[in-house]
């Protein structure tokens, strides 16, 4: 009998235990979100080779635009945070924090001009230079973090007009006290011809900001023939306007379950 006990309790020892089930609902730290997506931006050598692959892609538009000519000089557009510089580091912040975003610390952030370069941009915007190509910068910074953008643009070697302002913020003008950088992007466009717009957000290149996940989408297809040739956009994993349909106003821990809910599986 004492063999026979034994016997049961290393079969019992050996059968495969159920798994426990996956959880349903997120927990409640929503800086999490963040994680991967940040450290991906900050530590993957893919980021940086997407990055780079990107520029070098734009800098051949603008090769080809300088050689083609025309009667208005040559200009490029580029959005700003997640274009041009690296906003990690807040978003290190915001995890530690259990949030995502935080506008007084945002505006801490944007005052110490500390934000690093983007993988490729310098060089793009280097060559750009040489070239007599010149260089807008079109964000949905406030007019009144101008000062400390310009200042960590500058900081990195990026290009300012001296001749005119290059850095085109929202609410420098009146009509451009809007999330809508088409005013902005049509202006420049009104006074040069547009060789390359760069950016990280569909926004950056068409309105998109009130279209359904089913209209984005259409609005990619639709332009299909700027993607690589004039327009370029790098990867941002962390935010953007793609969240919107998602999310729908939601905030904090209802948001993350709602995007792992949204998730293909």
């Amino acid at each position: 009998m004492r063999y026979l006990a034994l016997a049961l309790v290393l079969l019992t020892g050996c059968a495969t235990v159920p798994a426990p089930p996956l959880p349903t609902t997120a927990p409640c730290n929503f800086g999490l979100a963040l994680v991967n997506a940040s450290l991906w931006v900050q530590l993957a050598s893919e980021y940086d080779a997407s990055a780079i692959q990107t520029y070098n892609a734009a800098r051949r538009a603008v090769d080809a635009s300088v050689v083609a000519g025309g009667e208005k000089p040559l200009a490029v557009i580029l959005d700003v945070d997640e274009t041009v510089v690296d906003n990690t580091a807040f978003e290190g912040r915001m995890v530690r924090k259990g949030i995502t975003y935080d506008k007084t610390d945002w505006q801490q952030w944007v005052s110490e001009s500390r934000a690093k370069a983007i993988p490729g941009a310098a060089e793009f915007l280097a060559h750009a230079r040489a070239r007599g190509v010149t260089p807008f910068f079109i964000t949905n910074r406030d007019v009144s973090e101008e000062p400390a953008t310009r200042k960590n643009l500058e900081t990195l070697g990026y290009p300012l007009g001296t001749a005119e302002d290059t850095l085109l913020t929202k609410g420098e003008r009146e009509e451009w006290n809007t999330s809508d950088k088409s005013g902005r992007r049509e202006w420049v466009a009104s006074r040069y011809r547009v060789a390359a717009v760069l950016g990280d957000d569909l926004n950056d290149f068409i309105d998109a900001h009130s279209a359904s996940q089913q209209e984005r989408d259409a609005l990619v297809a639709r332009n299909a023939a700027e993607w690589g040739s004039r327009w370029f956009i790098l990867p941002n994993p962390m935010y953007g306007s793609w969240e919107s349909p998602i999310l729908e106003g939601t905030k904090e821990c209802t948001a993350l379950q709602k995007k792992i809910e949204a998730l293909d599986r």
